[in-house]
């Protein structure tokens, strides 16, 4: 087997638009075995999102790395990126995805990265890092209370900023393995942050944090 293996090209869900797409490495796990799986639990996908009822422009690509043992169970599950922003639904996938049952891979262990899309309504403002960073500053020490609940790993924030700078949503890039108590405590913190007033528009910007 060569070593990256196509896992499917992106499809088209006609109902909500997502599309889906995965990139299998290392065991023998074909296209047909990871779509299959997944497809089965679509119905459950897509609720994340419309159970959330998320605002109008939350949107975006996740992409889920899966780790899968030589008995076909979830051995280990990361978000590699998130575009979305939005934790709750980050977290039903997550929710979902570790209870998948896959074929047992050829070879030994499989190891392939799943991206999900969720559209948005409407476009926003895309901020850089830099943009928000000297706010980011402000509210860092903040996150050292999230020390003593969970395990520190780099990860990336993303937040929606709306009327007067306030977080209207934000969601987390997780790229080691997800310690959601951890998560649970720094995005309960970013909901509280104040950033600079976007003045009438939504944006959207990610920054990443380091390990410390």
């Amino acid at each position: 087997m060569s070593p990256e293996t196509r896992a499917g090209g992106a499809r088209e869900e006609p109902e909500e638009g997502f599309r889906i797409s995965g990139n299998g490495v290392l065991g023998s796990l074909s296209e047909d075995q990871i779509q299959g799986t997944i497809q089965q639990r679509w119905p459950e996908i897509q609720r994340c999102k419309t159970q959330v009822r998320p605002p109008w422009y939350i949107g975006g690509r996740v992409a889920l790395h899966f780790r899968i043992s030589r008995d076909g169970d979830v051995k280990k599950l990361s978000i590699d990126e998130s575009q979305l922003g939005n934790w709750s639904i980050e977290r039903c996938l997550l929710s979902i995805a570790r209870t998948l049952h896959f074929s047992h891979p050829r070879g030994g262990e499989a190891e392939f990265s799943y991206p999900i899309e969720f559209p948005a309504r409407a476009q926003v403002t895309e901020w850089t890092p830099e943009q928000i960073s000297a706010d980011i500053v402000k509210h860092r020490k903040e996150l050292a209370q999230c020390d003593r609940v969970g395990a520190r790993h780099p990860y990336k924030l993303t937040v929606y900023l709306g009327a007067g700078g306030k977080v209207v949503s934000a969601g987390i890039a997780f790229p080691d393995e997800i310690d959601e108590a951890y998560i649970d405590c720094v995005i309960s913190k970013a909901q509280t942050w104040k950033f600079t007033d976007p003045l009438g528009i939504v944006v959207r910007a990610t920054y990443p944090f380091g390990r410390r």
